[in-house]
């Protein structure tokens, strides 16, 4: 299996997570390392289209997975300041 995986550290400035979880190009995975916590909602930014599905347990990554993988092909852990998602099982698996 590829991936195509984006990596963006928004260093909590709002806004930021928007200019790729919106724009025109689609990964599988985005991973944003210090995303802007909206204290208003106690949330992270959640993209518009909704074609990410949203990690986040709390601190500062996040994990936004593309809804074209459907949720039983992938498994999530996540905790204060970490995140990661699993595809697939055994010696195949791809974990970020």
């Amino acid at each position: 299996m590829e991936l195509t995986i984006a990596y963006w550290n928004t260093a909590g400035r709002n806004g930021l997570a928007s200019l790729i979880l919106d724009s025109d190009q689609e990964y599988d995975i985005v991973a944003i390392q210090e995303p802007w916590y909206n204290k208003q909602t106690q949330s992270i930014y959640g993209p518009a289209r909704g074609r990410y599905y949203r990690l986040y347990d709390s601190g500062r990554a996040a994990l936004y997975i593309h809804k074209r993988h459907q949720q039983n092909t992938w498994t999530t852990e996540a905790g204060p300041d970490w995140c990661k998602v699993r595809f697939g099982t055994g010696q195949d698996a791809i974990t970020v």
